[in-house]
């Protein structure tokens, strides 16, 4: 799995079948997205969920807006849903 952040633009390019996970920033500008696709064009590529999650937790305000930001158990358990 690749775990990233991406733009709008280059989330709409994105092949939505091997998206695993998608989660709109609340300026709805931003994506955190895991993927088995590679992204080339990203703002940011992650190793592991603990470390793209580590990210959302330190910038909680762009991602969450409450304190927490996304959780590793998030990434396996909410599956992407067409049309986000």
């Amino acid at each position: 799995m690749n775990y990233y952040i991406v733009n709008n633009n280059v989330f709409n390019t994105l092949d939505k079948v091997k998206i695993d996970y998608a989660l709109n920033s609340i300026s709805k500008d931003l994506w955190v997205v895991t993927t088995t696709e590679t992204v080339a064009f990203n703002i940011a590529e992650y190793e592991s969920p603990e470390a793209i999650c580590a990210y959302t937790v330190d910038n909680h305000s762009i991602w969450t807006g409450d304190g927490l930001g996304v959780e590793p158990s998030e990434l396996e358990d909410i599956k992407y849903l067409e049309g986000i």
